[in-house]
């Protein structure tokens, strides 16, 4: 299978926050590129969900904060998803 992605991925796990509708929520950060991040959650979304992001990916660096869309969602488990987000907007300030 040939590789789509144009960044290198940057395996993580650990916990980093989203906040969508229903407020803020930890989840689990599974790897982070440029152009998106690979999360596990515990709901199924919709490819086209809007969420923003918050995680702390550089050592002694402050957090980041991110907007995108969700692109693709694998069930990998009952009620546990791996969830593809494509980045629309990153910052070192909080979106609003």
């Amino acid at each position: 299978m040939q590789e789509r992605r144009k960044a290198r991925r940057l395996p993580r796990q650990e916990k980093t926050f989203v906040e969508k509708d229903s407020g803020k929520k930890e989840i689990t950060l599974m790897d982070i590129s440029l152009g998106g991040m690979r999360v596990q959650l515990d709901e199924e979304l919709k490819a086209g969900t809007v969420l923003t992001l918050q995680a702390n990916i550089l050592p002694r660096s402050g957090s980041f904060f991110m907007r995108g869309e969700v692109t693709w969602v694998k069930e990998i488990c009952p009620g546990q998803f791996e969830t593809g987000v494509k980045f629309t907007k990153i910052s070192t300030i909080p979106l609003y």
